[in-house]
């Protein structure tokens, strides 16, 4: 069994579920001992419809919109293993409703994360970074 890691922040949206999945199987089913989801809201791995697979790790209540500190303090204690970290996969996004606002809030989250990962992750060798906005369009019809 491989000792990789894989801590996929945003796991309660599309990309990071599907990575959770996903990270049991590929590229190998021994790819990943252990993966472990993060989220800021609650939810437990039932309500999330993941597998029964003791592998999976979720853990709710990790706000990285506060302060490098803060997030620092609490990926530390609530992540298991945090220090075996070896893959990173990161889809959290918060959406605010103004331009401005929106990309302020987003860079503080990924800035707050690499300053926990920097601080707590020494094996880490692999980060992926999922960019993207929601544009609201005014509708063609109508």
């Amino acid at each position: 069994m491989s000792s990789n890691h894989a801590l996929v922040f945003g796991a309660s949206g599309i990309s990071g579920w599907n990575t959770l999945v996903q990270a049991l199987s590929h590229p190998t089913p021994t790819t990943f001992a252990s993966i472990t989801g993060v989220t800021n809201r609650p939810i437990n791995k039932a309500d999330a419809l993941l597998p029964d697979d003791e592998r999976i790790t979720l853990v709710s209540g990790i706000d990285l919109s506060l302060t490098p500190e803060d997030a620092i303090e609490a990926l530390k204690t609530k992540v298991p293993r945090i220090a075996e970290i070896t893959h990173v996969f990161f889809y959290a996004y918060i959406h605010e409703p103004k331009g401005e606002s929106l990309r302020v809030a987003n860079a503080r989250i990924v800035e707050n994360a690499l300053a926990a990962l920097k601080r707590l992750t020494p094996r880490l060798k692999h980060f992926v970074l999922q960019t993207g906005g929601k544009v609201r369009q005014q509708p063609i019809f109508g």
